[in-house]
């Protein structure tokens, strides 16, 4: 039976502004290492386009699809013009639901959406798993 993963993470400019800076690695900036909020709006000028975090989430899917899972991404569906953070937690939601694991990417901790996510994951008693900054799974 293969297993059905969802993947969260920060997906919202806000979050990133709480924990994440531009990375030498990436063009997305999803180090967890905390900025001062008096560099905020400077770092985010530095970033051409930003992108919610979706590189991040390409990254881990790929890996997860490599190792056998289905998986449930937030990204996927894309953008919806009009919608508000309210409405993609809902679809978000919907898709974890049909999950029986978590995957959170880095900075999950600093993101509403994903610890309202793995609140909820936990109580449903699913299993989760780690993924670093390069998509691949630590624990």
């Amino acid at each position: 039976m293969t297993r059905r993963v969802y993947i969260a993470g920060p997906m919202s400019r806000e979050s990133f502004c709480r924990c994440d800076r531009p990375s030498a690695r990436s063009t997305l900036p999803i180090a967890a290492d905390p900025i001062g909020a008096g560099m905020r709006d400077a770092v985010l000028d530095s970033v051409d386009r930003w992108d919610y975090n979706y590189p991040a989430f390409t990254r881990a899917a790929a890996t997860l699809r490599n190792l056998g899972y289905h998986v449930e991404s937030p990204h996927e569906p894309g953008q919806v013009e009009g919608w508000t953070w309210v409405d993609y937690m809902r679809r978000g939601l919907a898709q974890m639901l049909t999950c029986d694991t978590i995957a959170l990417l880095p900075g999950w901790h600093q993101s509403r959406g994903a610890m309202i996510e793995l609140r909820l994951a936990e109580d449903l008693l699913m299993r989760h798993m780690l993924i670093d900054h390069d998509g691949e799974v630590l624990a």
